[in-house]
């Protein structure tokens, strides 16, 4: 009998085993398909128009406090480029 309920533990185990690393196959295809999603979504903007951390900018042009005018691609690959705006700062500018 201790044989027997050995044998039936061994095989219980390992078809648990075996369940545990189909489940993780299945959730490791999932989580792919989604990081591929997320990745086209960092590089291309959304339709409406809204941006997430890690996406790339879309080209812009603003004009600094002299007036001169500024595209973001002017900058791509030579400097970091930082953008800080306060909303309702009650400027002037």
């Amino acid at each position: 009998m201790d044989k027997f309920l050995s044998i039936i533990s061994i095989f219980l185990a390992h078809a648990v085993v075996a369940y545990g690393i189909a489940e993780t196959a299945k959730d490791l295809q999932m989580t792919t398909g989604m990081e591929e999603q997320q990745r086209q979504t960092l590089i291309s903007p959304t339709a409406g128009g809204r941006l997430i951390v890690g996406m790339v900018a879309p080209n812009f042009r603003l004009k600094d406090g002299y007036g001169k005018k500024h595209r973001l691609s002017d900058y791509c690959g030579k400097k970091n480029v930082v953008l800080a705006f306060y909303p309702k700062d009650f400027t002037g500018g």
